[in-house]
């Protein structure tokens, strides 16, 4: 479960931010700023949180 928690949340990660990154490359000067982050960050935080919770996991204290 812990790899699987973790390989998800890498997918999760590497495809917000690419697509993050992609947006601004792209259209960056015609599209908000603050849209992009908001598209890109927040999923890129949530990935984060699920890869930080699933490196606990199964660890003993």
């Amino acid at each position: 479960m812990r790899t699987f928690l973790m390989v998800v949340s890498i997918l999760i990660m590497v495809f917000s931010g690419g697509c993050s990154l992609v947006f601004l490359l792209d259209g960056g000067m015609k599209m908000y700023l603050d849209a992009i982050l908001v598209l890109g960050g927040v999923p890129f935080a949530v990935g984060l949180v699920i890869f930080l919770l699933a490196r606990r996991m199964d660890k003993k204290p």
